[in-house]
């Protein structure tokens, strides 16, 4: 029984530090990166509207920078 509580609080303490950080969203920049910053913010603000619990964090990518972070 104690395990089984030990375990529930242990959840409840990750998910509650996994809740406090923002949702990183990788994209591929193809173009300059603040371009492509600026073509993809809008879903991030509409994700915050729809999730307003939640942070939602554009980052664009190069292609190996992208590989390195999804890695």
């Amino acid at each position: 029984m104690i395990r089984m509580v030990l375990s529930l609080w242990l959840c409840t303490l990750c998910w509650l530090a996994t809740a406090a950080e923002p949702v990183r969203i990788g994209v591929l920049a193809y173009r300059p990166k603040a371009q492509t910053l600026a073509q993809w913010q809008p879903l991030a603000q509409a994700l915050k509207q729809a999730i307003p619990e939640r942070d939602f964090r554009v980052e664009a990518y190069s292609f190996p920078e992208l590989e390195a972070a999804v890695a």
